[in-house]
């Protein structure tokens, strides 16, 4: 049963996905970049498949100009680099919205890292050491994606999710990709992926359910905005990061950004760029900005780290360079540009941003979805103090019961966790936390597709 608030959400479940015949192509190509560590002697793919162990390449969406940038790596064992056969599938989208996932490739939890002088450094704890990985650089005109259509943008996320389910259906049945037709897909992101993963996810169990959609990973979501701007101030208190008179202040000036975000996810779609502008203005740059505040001296993805206004401005500048270096490899065509977060697709989507998609988490809880929820402690932007609230107000059939799961704690913070859904605190990590806890990730990880959870530590 779906249980809606909006008639946004309405769109995203009932409109018809795209018709995806079996002879779709998906144009890619084995990948072997510079300094690429070679597979091991004797490893083979899976039995009956050919190597799949990294390819990148494009889709063509039908009946568009558009094509969309992937690039998959092999879930293989970190011991023996044997293929994993029963790995599930794994989509990685980045957030902003406009940044590239090969952030994600390089800097999360691809199988290697890109050092200062653009070599490959090998990375211990890959995701690929638990799952088939698939990172999409997605909406159109993000990263390597592109259209022949100038005008052609995503300014929805109907649009996003009918995208998206287009290309995974193609991806399935792709004969270069025959192994993983077992396989269980599990769709992951961060930031601003917090909107994309809920609606793909509802209009795929509503639409496409030969997809065999079996968990939602959403790491720093931004996905309910009137529960996020509510919660800065406080947050930004409790770090002492703001004095109480600029707290007050922004309190007091919480009303007119809840009314518009109200309207928005209500009644009147057309309030919510306008919203978007309002809550941008009152909350964010008003606690960034106002007397007192320590904000513009701190990453506010990782408020630990001090003394930077754009603390991550050198990775986008490597990663840009790289791709610069490497555009024939990864066949990217000649006139096609690269920018590691890309304006169009944010201001494409700038009307989005107050928009609200929890609701139908819910709903995917109750259809046997697997739901994990992951927050860094120093992460100010998508905040725990946020992100607790809107989970904690999920609308599914155990929210009751929700209610009375106490934290447990784990190796690397603390966990609540009831049936399908977990919600995980990760102590020291900010936005990125595959980045600042990478040992900690793939273990979270691992322990999630095995158990539903992390291990709850034991008691003394």
């Amino acid at each position: 049963m779906w249980l809606l608030r909006s008639p946004a959400r309405l769109l995203v479940l009932l409109a018809a996905a795209w018709i995806v015949h079996a002879s779709a192509q998906l144009t890619d190509a084995p990948l072997r970049l510079p300094g690429r560590p070679a597979p091991q002697s004797g490893v083979t793919a899976a039995a009956g498949a050919s190597q799949a162990e990294e390819r990148a390449g494009y889709f063509g969406i039908p009946g568009t100009q558009r094509r969309l940038f992937y690039w998959f790596f092999q879930a293989r064992s970190p011991s023996s680099g044997a293929p994993l056969a029963s790995a599930p599938l794994l989509i990685w989208l980045q957030g902003g919205p406009g940044c590239s996932s090969l952030f994600g490739v390089f800097f999360e939890h691809g199988p290697w890292g890109l050092n200062a002088t653009l070599g490959l450094v090998p990375n211990p704890h890959t995701w690929a050491a638990a799952a088939n990985l698939l990172y999409i650089d997605q909406p159109i005109g993000t990263g390597l994606s592109y259209s022949r259509d100038a005008s052609d943008k995503s300014a929805s996320q109907l649009d996003v999710a009918k995208t998206l389910a287009a290309f995974l259906q193609a991806f399935y049945k792709a004969p270069q990709y025959g192994f993983l037709a077992r396989s269980n897909l599990i769709l992951a992101g961060e930031s601003f992926a917090g909107h994309y993963l809920p609606a793909t996810a509802a209009h795929i169990k509503a639409n496409v359910p030969a997809l065999p959609l079996a968990g939602v990973l959403m790491v720093a979501p931004f996905t309910n905005a009137p529960a996020m701007y509510e919660s800065y101030a406080r947050w930004a208190l409790q770090r002492d990061l703001i004095p109480s008179a600029l707290f007050k202040s922004v309190q007091s000036a919480l009303a007119a950004c809840k009314l518009q975000s109200a309207l928005c996810n209500t009644v009147d779609p057309a309030a919510c760029e306008p919203a978007s502008q309002t809550c941008e203005y009152l909350v964010w740059s008003a606690l960034v900005r106002g007397t007192g505040s320590q904000l513009a001296a701190r990453n506010l993805y990782n408020v630990r780290d001090t003394g930077c206004s754009a603390c991550y401005a050198y990775l986008d500048q490597r990663l840009e360079a790289y791709v610069a270096a490497n555009r024939q490899r990864l066949g990217v065509p000649h006139k096609v540009g690269y920018s590691a977060c890309a304006d169009p697709p944010y201001m494409a989507l700038w009307g989005d941003m107050t928009r609200s998609y929890d609701d139908l988490l819910g709903a995917l809880l109750d259809n046997d979805v697997n739901v994990m929820v992951v927050s860094g402690d120093d992460d100010f932007v998508c905040n725990s103090l946020g992100t607790t609230r809107w989970v904690d107000a999920l609308i599914w059939s155990r929210q009751a019961g929700w209610a009375s799961v106490k934290p447990a704690s784990w190796n690397g913070g603390t966990f609540r966790r009831l049936g399908p859904l977990a919600f995980v605190r990760v102590n020291r990590a900010g936005h990125m936390v595959p980045m600042d806890q990478p040992a900690l990730s793939l273990q979270l990880l691992q322990q999630w597709l095995a158990t539903g959870q992390p291990a709850a530590k034991k008691r003394p």
